[in-house]
């Protein structure tokens, strides 16, 4: 009990010191919570009016876009040009011979639709054959580090350049590393 009389005491002893005057704090509080609700609902009126205003307008428009949408899809897909584009010509399609150079690869049979007065007929066609390269992987030019080491090549003495394939086979070749050998540790004699 008397631990708390002194925390206390220093507790109040700190609060005296303290620079925040005590005096009419308490009205000035009472007085910044009593004008506040009188100023809330002024701003809440003065908001709230618009947006009931405006909300049948933004709700008419949201309904009007989403209608808009519905019917240009479904009009879009029954429209005589887009047929008209989905269409292929009604000739008889003959199948394509494959490139001598490529094995023959599978044919697919797809269903042409053509115009309402005739009849759908199918049609064979061929994947088309990817291009290949003559060389693979295509050649890139050179490096200035390739292109440095053909000028070597090219200018250096014979003793230079035996001199950097022995470096190169040094550099290539395996590390050994010796065997190490660590004595065990004798233990001192009892006693001593």
């Amino acid at each position: 009990m008397s631990d708390r009389d002194n925390i206390d005491r220093l507790l109040d002893s700190a609060l005296a010191t303290y620079a925040e005057p005590s005096s009419g704090l308490e009205q000035r509080v009472l007085n910044a919570l009593g004008a506040e609700p009188l100023a809330a609902p002024a701003k809440s009126k003065q908001t709230a009016f618009p947006i009931r205003r405006w909300m049948p307008w933004t709700v008419g428009l949201a309904t009007a876009a989403g209608l808009l949408l519905v019917l240009s899809v479904h009009f879009y897909g029954s429209h005589p040009a887009t047929q008209a584009r989905n269409t292929v010509p009604t000739q008889p399609q003959r199948p394509i011979a494959p490139p001598d150079n490529i094995a023959s690869e599978p044919t697919h049979v797809a269903v042409v639709r053509t115009p309402k007065s005739r009849a759908p007929h199918l049609a064979t066609v061929t994947p088309a054959a990817l291009p290949k390269l003559d060389v693979f992987p295509a050649p890139q030019p050179l490096t200035p580090q390739e292109q440095a080491l053909v000028v070597f090549v090219a200018q250096a003495p014979e003793a230079g350049r035996k001199a950097v394939a022995e470096a190169q086979q040094r550099i290539e070749a395996p590390i050994s590393i010796a065997a190490i050998r660590i004595p065990p540790l004798e233990s001192p004699e009892k006693g001593q």
